[in-house]
This record gives C-alpha cells, structure tokens and sequence, in this order.
C-alpha cells in the first residue's frame, strides 16, 4: 500500500508538472492531493444470490490506446466489493469486469471529465454480475 501512494503521489507531481500547475494547493490553479483518485470506480456485486468478493473480481478499463487494470480500492461499501483504474486520467473509458461464475460485465462509453490537474471527479460504475448459465 505504501507503494502504490509514493508512486500515486509521483503520479501527481507529474500531471501538475505537464499541465503547468503551480504545485501549491492552496494557491488558485494549484494541484491538489486530493486530485488523486480513480478516475473510474467500479461497485461489483451480484444481480442475485450470493455478494461478490473483490479478491475474485478483475477488469479493465481502456480509453483508445491506454489500457488499466481495475485494483481492489480500500474497503468496500456496505459489503459492495469496490475496484478502481485510471488514476488522475480523464477520458472516455469502456469498462469490463470478470468474475468467476458470472457473465462478464461491460459498459462503454463512460466519460470521466477533467481540469489542468486531472480529473474533477471520479465517475462510479456499478456492475451488476449475471450468473452464468
């Protein structure tokens, strides 16, 4: 975990560098810390039966030629298994989930809007898993 924040954290320092930030949040045009995040959560949980556990649950998300694997983000929500991808980055996405024993789950088109320091928000999908039959 501590990984993945310093290399978020470069992520961030990157993005503002490009996008001409001035690197002080608390002056106007500053990049935030809290700019990084997903630009794309994923919820996971089952049409029926049983909750989905996200240690089971993999995807992706791919905007053109840019391509991210959804990661477990921390916690989940009232038992809700949460994946998130494509930190800092705005775009148009189609997303895909897999599950064993469930039909994959797809949704295209879903726009993540951005600023000059990344995203604004990130856009919550929920994938609604089918069981196979």
């Amino acid at each position: 975990m501590q990984s993945f924040l310093v290399r978020a954290c470069a992520l961030v320092a990157a993005v503002c560098a490009v996008a001409a930030c001035s690197g002080d949040a608390t002056q106007p045009g500053g990049c935030s810390p809290e700019s990084l995040r997903p630009a794309i959560v994923v919820h996971v949980v089952a049409a029926s039966g049983p909750a989905i556990s996200d240690t089971l649950s993999k995807g992706a998300v791919r905007d053109g030629d840019y391509i991210d694997s959804l990661r477990p983000i921390q916690g989940t929500v009232g038992g809700i298994a949460s994946l998130g991808a494509a930190v800092n980055r705005p775009g148009t996405y189609d997303v895909t989930v897999e599950h064993p024993g469930y039909e994959p789950f797809e949704k295209d088109g879903v726009v993540v809007h951005g600023d000059s320091c990344g995203i604004t928000q990130s856009v919550t999908v929920v994938a609604s898993m089918q069981p196979q039959r």
